[in-house]
């Protein structure tokens, strides 16, 4: 997966972390859904990629025994 780093006002950090709303989950669904709306395929693409991402961290955090 491609690398981009973004960076947001303190403001709007401090209320996501509030609410509990993942930035950057919140920023690929807007994306997917924004860019690639036009594009079943590739919408699955994304989220199949985007899933594998947060599944492989999730192993290693339990491999290190640090799962939450």
């Amino acid at each position: 997966m491609g690398e981009y780093t973004v960076t947001l006002p303190r403001r709007i950090i401090e209320e996501a972390r509030r609410r509990n709303i993942d930035i950057e989950e919140l920023i690929l669904l807007d994306a997917v859904s924004i860019i690639l709306s036009d594009n079943p395929e590739a919408v699955i693409e994304a989220r199949l990629e985007a899933a594998e991402r947060y599944l492989n961290e999730a192993k290693d955090y339990v491999n290190k025994g640090d799962a939450v």
